[in-house]
């Protein structure tokens, strides 16, 4: 099931991956729904972003080598140009 969450309702790594997503949606008058990722494999989180992406965005958490985990999005530089062209319109809009 998919709910809308405030930033501090998330771990922190998860937190510092999603929350530029919020912010951007946030000033788009939009939202993003979270749902976790049931079953075997490195994803562990998606993020639907209503009105801008048609597919959500997966975190994959994976094992770190020094310890601790690695925390990422698939599809990375796809995301950063969305990501990079809907901050711009947002930016203009508000001038």
């Amino acid at each position: 099931m998919a709910a809308t969450v405030t930033p501090r309702a998330l771990p922190d790594a998860l937190r510092r991956l999603v929350r530029p997503w919020m912010l951007l949606q946030q000033a788009r008058g939009s939202s993003v729904e979270l749902s976790p990722v049931e079953g075997a494999g490195d994803a562990a989180l998606k993020v639907a972003l209503k009105g801008l992406s048609p597919e959500p965005l997966t975190v994959d958490v994976t094992p770190g080598r020094a310890g601790g985990f690695k925390v990422s999005f698939e599809r990375a530089e796809d995301l950063a140009a969305l990501y990079g062209r809907e901050r711009a319109a947002a930016l203009k809009a508000s001038r």
